[in-house]
């Protein structure tokens, strides 16, 4: 199967998340779930990558806007925070919500319109993890698609990935493009094209990763992309990816303004639950 250049063109809505509400609201229940903590609750300080935030339900909130409706704030935590890290008391909070147990996604093409966090040491994600993650799979067997995620220490590069058992971490599928321009400063897309067997991924509508089930290498501890996977937008700091964090960060936003799942030629669903 030949990447396709652009995205396609023949396609029809299921689902999208449009992010309209009064500013201030929260995020849709009907969608989302919120994770608080810092990981510790689970068995992953850090969230399992040295991450320095404490994720707060507070953090995310719709802006009333029509274009970036959807507001995760990064805030720099004075040094006698009440809130308790892994490491002491934290010294950012942030937010990460997902849609697990309530909206599922297998195939079709996923797009996100999003202007990244600013500053270094941000770490900004669009990102699906299987549903066998539930069933006792543990990651990456469960398999991460990383529809994008942005670092504000490299704030022009563009980063697309998968995730499974021989390729995660240094040995993930994944390319970083440069845009150019700092994604945080304007709004752009991200998409991937998910069929079976095949995975593409589109910036700005222009294509610059391909991954194919028949790839030689290609994910050679099995391909665990034919199942329902869940969706996650979060705002790390710090950690393995995030890296340093630029001492001047004391609040950083990262603005969602839409998400759309499409069919593709028949193909791709959304499962509500």
């Amino acid at each position: 199967m030949s990447s396709l250049t652009q995205p396609p063109s023949k396609k029809v809505l299921v689902w999208s998340e449009e992010f309209l509400g009064a500013a201030g609201s929260t995020p849709n229940s009907q969608f989302w779930s919120v994770d608080t903590g810092d990981g510790s609750d689970r068995g992953l300080p850090g969230w399992g990558n040295e991450e320095l935030e404490y994720y707060l339900d507070s953090a995310l909130t719709l802006t009333g806007s029509n274009e970036g409706g959807l507001c995760i704030t990064a805030q720099k935590q004075p040094a006698n925070s009440p809130l308790m890290a892994y490491y002491g008391a934290a010294q950012y909070s942030s937010g990460k919500m997902h849609t697990d147990g309530k909206v599922g996604f297998k195939y079709g093409y996923l797009e996100v319109r999003a202007k990244m966090a600013p500053y270094g040491g941000t770490w900004p994600a669009i990102w699906l993890l299987g549903t066998d993650l539930k069933r006792g799979v543990s990651w990456p067997g469960c398999g991460e698609i990383d529809v994008m995620e942005g670092l504000g220490n490299e704030p022009t590069m563009i980063r697309g990935a998968l995730h499974a058992l021989g390729h995660f971490g240094d040995d993930a599928v994944t390319k970083i493009e440069d845009a150019k321009s700092d994604l945080s400063e304007e709004f752009h897309t991200y998409g991937v094209l998910w069929l079976p067997g095949s995975f593409d991924w589109y910036f700005d509508g222009r294509h610059y990763l391909s991954a194919r089930k028949e790839d030689p290498g290609s994910v050679a501890g099995g391909w665990p992309f034919d199942q329902e996977f869940f969706l996650i937008l979060n705002l790390a700091i710090g950690g393995k990816l995030g890296g340093e964090v630029n001492p001047a960060l004391e609040k950083s936003e990262f603005f969602v303004d839409y998400i759309r799942h499409y069919e593709v030629d028949g193909v791709g669903e959304v499962i509500l639950h």
